[in-house]
């Protein structure tokens, strides 16, 4: 493959010299021309004009950008912006296990570093733990480290990132370095200066660097991820079919988790999939405290956290952890130094779920100026009290949407507004999209009210809200609402959602689907297509499946 080296724009001085004036003449010009040269112009990267004319990065392994559901998105061209994560693999070493604490209070304002492109804040991927010891320490089941392979291109289905890191080698030990998610996959590696290393996982997918030499370098890296780790409903697997991949605890261990979700309503006796369903609704309604707890030891502080549902993000995952891989889900519990959550592994796919519980705020030292990351929708809901990580501020959503959800959910939204009549012909992401009147949007023959244009009623059966004061398209907006049958709530159904254009012109495009809790209520996201023509569009929803199993 021919390297393409980075643009750089020439100018060139054209000099008019009198040629009557011989040889004088233009010993007289010539040194004018060298005092003021102009031999080239720094000016702005351009992402899009890199990505149309196939530009590398400066040591030519990497695209010099790549297209993103968040945009196109550049390179890292600039040294220095990356984080070091130097974390030995010795016993006592930080992140070489994970156990509970009793302070259960919100930290507040916390430091983070983002090292990814499109910005994962604050998901990215530090320290997962996959065994649980019969003290109920989380552990890495096994130490052996395995190659995490160079190479190939994004599947169908994967999101694509950029990842700079500055790190500190030393002499063949191998120093910790963050991923995007798990089963990630490595598509191309740069170093600066360059340097001979190779790229580790560990059993809990942890990723790590190592080289015969030591010193500092730059490392550069693209890295791909199925899409539906982010965001995807969980398989409808038997028990048994779980049974290769759950890191069993001990015999005490799991007659104590297994009693904790007895109490909680939760058993073998539901299939895996309902298990967790129940078991993400009740960990995501847990409350940080100013109290500490009083138990000592640790199967008793589990037990108490787990019934008083207190604590923050840590005590969240920890608990649901322990009591999910009682049950027999395959489950991890990974943390960074801002927020945690749990991986749940369904035979085919790890799915990451955040319970909530993240800090006040975040003093992130990432470039502002990278886009953020567009996430698909949770398939789960959220109870109105919850703090999960996109809603902190230096985080996902845009600012002004997390202003609106910090307020009292319910309140009547501002009407969106339509793009106007010169609006381009081809969308970029950060467009208006257009809602319509709440007559429009209802069905014939359907009834009830509308509280404003940002929210929509369809019918006894469905109502839906838009959290947002503006929805944008290439960008996620906020639902709230509740789906009913025959008066009568349905809890655990699924709301298929679309976009209709209300003249028929363009064919009805999904968006994602919610998921109602036990209480019939509907609480998620979901992203508005990048793509989406011009026009305005019709938000509509349909009951998809679960409400004949209400009273199960």
């Amino acid at each position: 493959m021919q390297q393409r080296a980075r643009k750089v724009r020439f100018f060139f001085v054209s000099l008019s010299l009198l040629v009557s004036a011989g040889f004088v003449g233009w010993s007289c010009l010539l040194p004018t021309a060298r005092a003021n040269p102009v031999r080239h112009e720094l000016f702005q990267p351009d992402a899009e004009e890199d990505l149309r004319l196939g530009v590398t990065s400066l040591g030519g392994l990497l695209p010099g950008a790549i297209p993103t559901r968040s945009g196109v998105v550049q390179a890292p061209v600039r040294e220095g912006s990356g984080q070091a994560y130097d974390q030995p693999r010795g016993p006592g070493q930080p992140g070489d296990s994970f156990g509970l604490d009793r302070q259960t209070m919100n930290p507040g304002r916390v430091s983070y570093r983002d090292p990814f492109r499109p910005s994962l804040v604050p998901y990215k991927r530090l320290f997962a733990f996959d065994t649980l010891e019969p003290s109920l320490n989380w552990r890495v089941s096994s130490r052996e480290l395995g190659p995490v392979v160079i190479g190939g291109t994004a599947r169908e289905g994967e999101d694509v990132f950029y990842g700079e890191f500055g790190v500190d080698l030393a002499e063949g030990q191998p120093i910790r370095i963050a991923s995007v998610g798990p089963g990630a996959r490595l598509r191309a590696l740069e170093t600066s200066p360059p340097h001979s290393l190779e790229v580790l996982r560990d059993s809990a997918d942890n990723w790590f660097v190592r080289s015969k030499e030591g010193g500092r370098v730059r490392l550069l890296l693209q890295t791909s991820i199925d899409r539906d780790v982010f965001g995807s409903g969980y398989l409808p697997v038997t028990w048994e079919a779980l049974e290769p991949f759950w890191r069993a605890p001990s015999v005490e261990v799991i007659r104590l988790g297994r009693k904790v979700a007895s109490e909680l309503g939760i058993s073998r006796e539901q299939s895996p999939q309902r298990a967790l369903l129940e078991l993400v609704e009740y960990f995501r309604h847990f409350q940080p405290s100013d109290s500490l707890a009083s138990a000592a030891n640790p199967s008793d502080l589990y037990v108490e956290l787990t019934k008083t549902q207190k604590g923050v993000c840590r005590h969240r995952a920890f608990a649901f952890g322990v009591t999910a891989l009682s049950l027999g889900l395959p489950t991890r519990v990974v943390h960074n130094e801002a927020h945690a959550w749990v991986e749940v592994f369904d035979t085919l796919l790890w799915h990451r779920i955040d319970l909530g519980g993240a800090p006040a705020a975040l003093e992130e030292v990432s470039d502002p100026s990278i886009p953020p990351y567009a996430p698909p929708n949770d398939p789960y809901s959220w109870p109105r009290s919850a703090q999960p990580g996109w809603q902190v501020p230096g985080a996902l959503p845009p600012l002004q949407i997390r202003r609106r959800l910090a307020k009292e959910l319910g309140r009547k939204a501002e009407r969106v507004v339509s793009p106007s009549q010169d609006a381009e012909d081809q969308l970029e992401p950060g467009d208006h999209f257009s809602g319509v009147d709440q007559d429009e949007a209802r069905p014939p023959g359907s009834s009830g009210s509308a509280s404003g244009v940002g929210s929509l009623s369809l019918g006894e059966e469905i109502d839906l809200r838009i959290l947002e004061e503006r929805v944008l398209r290439g960008q996620t907006i906020h639902l709230q609402g509740s789906v009913s049958l025959h008066s009568q709530r349905c809890p655990y159904s699924r709301v298929d959602l679309y976009l209709e254009s209300p003249d028929g012109g363009a064919p009805r495009r999904s968006i994602g689907s919610l998921a109602s809790n036990r209480f019939g209520e509907l609480r998620g996201q979901v992203t508005i297509p990048a793509d989406l023509a011009v026009g305005e569009f019709r938000l509509t929803a349909a009951l998809g499946a679960g409400c004949s199993d209400a009273g199960r």
